[in-house]
This record gives structure tokens, C-alpha cells and sequence, in this order.
């Protein structure tokens, strides 16, 4: 065989197999977007089904931070609260059966039913687990009570009071302003929601997710069956203080 020939059969060999890497890369490149699609139609499905649990349903909509937490997941503790329901035998699970990602989820970049997105700073803010009330007296001028509450934090309280007014009458005070303040806003702006990366099991039949509110953080294990997925019951509560 001359050079020539074997020249040419060497460039032949080269084009094939870089047209067989390229069609190898273009597959990987298929798989992990076919993935990616997956999970962001599996993640906007559980949310779309989990804020219907929690967000009330005369609400026209909720507002929710941009950003995702990640749960700090202990199979043992799901486990445990399996057994207190008295479901032992009806499903048990090991820590492999579960995908666990720490990565955090930008809530902007998908599809959420009712959801009002922000960021922490320009998200409404009123609710809160501990209010701070801070007693001015009545006669001080109005110019400066706008002017010190014009950088107040969300959960203070300023309320005008005599200051020789008793304890009694001046907590009913307290009371009484807090109820005027929530009163002037609206009802879906009083509190805002954070939203857990969902952890989901291997087989994508079991989730597992949370949110947060003024006042809780609250977990969930969901199924998914008939093409929907479904509250299978709460496993972690804790009251923020």
C-alpha cells in the first residue's frame, strides 16, 4: 500500500472517530439536560402540591424568598417518626435511598403557582416569633415619631403612651397598636415563606421538604401517586423562639 493510501486511511479513521466522540459528548450533553429538565419538572410539581398544604387558600398570592435552605437530613429521625405514626410496616428507609443535594435552588428560575419571589431585603416583612415595643410618649410631635420610625426594624413596635400611664395600661396599648399595624397590611404581605432544596428518594416515589415562616420551621414527607404528589405526614416541627 502506498503512503498515500495509508495517509488517507489515517485521516479516514481520524474523522471517524472524531465524528464518533463528538456524537458521544452530544449524547452526555442530551443525558444531562433530559436530567436537569427531569428535576426542575419533578421540583416545580412537589412545591406547586406542598405550598397548597400550608399557604392559605384564600391568599392571592405568597411571597416567597429567592433562595432555597438545605435541610440537614437524618434518616434515623424519619425513621423514628414513621414508628411513632405506626407505619413501621408499611415503609422503612435507609440513608442510599435518598438523593441528597446541598446545593441551593434560585426559586426565580421556575414555574411556582401564586409565588411572589424576592430577595431578603425587598421582601415584606411584618410576622414575627418576638416583637419589640418601644413605649415614646404621646406629647412628642409627630414630625419626630415619623422621623425615628422611618428606619425602624420590621418586628418594632412604637406605640405612644403616657408615661404615667400603669403596666396594665400600657401593655394594652402595646396590644392594641400591634393589631392596628397588621390591620393596614395586607394579609398575604404579613409573612413571607422559605422553601427547602427537596431531598427525593432513588426511585422518585418519596420527597422530602420544608418551609419556614415567621415563626416555624416545619418538615414533610411526601409520595407521589397518580401522578400527583401528596402529604404523607409531617416529621420535624420547630418553633423559632
Amino acid at each position: 500500500m502506498s503512503r498515500r493510501n495509508i495517509g488517507i486511511r489515517m485521516i479516514e479513521v481520524r474523522l471517524k472517530y472524531s465524528l464518533s466522540m463528538k456524537k458521544f459528548f452530544l449524547l452526555i450533553i442530551l443525558l444531562c439536560s433530559n436530567f436537569i429538565f427531569s428535576q426542575k419538572a419533578d421540583t416545580e410539581s412537589l412545591v406547586n402540591s406542598f405550598t397548597k398544604d400550608f399557604v392559605s387558600k384564600d391568599f392571592e398570592y405568597y411571597n416567597l424568598l429567592d433562595e432555597s435552605f438545605s435541610i440537614n437530613f437524618d434518616v434515623d429521625n424519619l425513621n423514628e417518626a414513621i414508628e411513632s405514626y405506626g407505619l413501621e410496616k408499611e415503609i422503612s428507609f435507609k440513608k442510599q435511598d435518598f438523593i441528597i443535594s446541598k446545593s441551593k435552588i434560585n426559586w426565580n428560575e421556575f414555574n411556582l403557582n401564586k409565588a411572589k419571589v424576592y430577595s431578603d431585603d425587598k421582601i415584606p416583612k411584618f410576622k414575627s416569633s418576638f416583637y419589640e415595643y418601644i413605649l415614646v410618649d404621646k406629647k412628642m410631635s409627630q414630625k419626630k415619631f415619623d422621623s425615628i420610625i422611618s428606619n425602624k426594624k420590621y418586628n418594632q413596635i412604637f406605640v405612644r403612651v403616657n408615661p404615667k400611664w400603669n403596666e396594665e395600661k400600657k401593655r394594652k396599648e402595646c396590644h392594641i397598636e400591634l393589631k392596628k399595624q397588621e390591620g393596614n397590611i395586607k394579609k398575604e404581605d404579613q409573612d413571607f415563606y422559605s422553601i427547602s432544596t427537596p431531598i427525593f428518594s432513588v426511585d422518585k416515589k418519596f420527597a422530602i421538604i420544608s418551609f419556614r415562616d415567621c415563626c416555624h420551621t416545619v418538615g414533610y414527607l411526601y409520595f407521589y401517586s397518580n401522578k400527583n404528589w401528596q402529604q404523607y405526614f409531617e416529621f420535624y416541627r420547630l418553633v423559632s423562639n
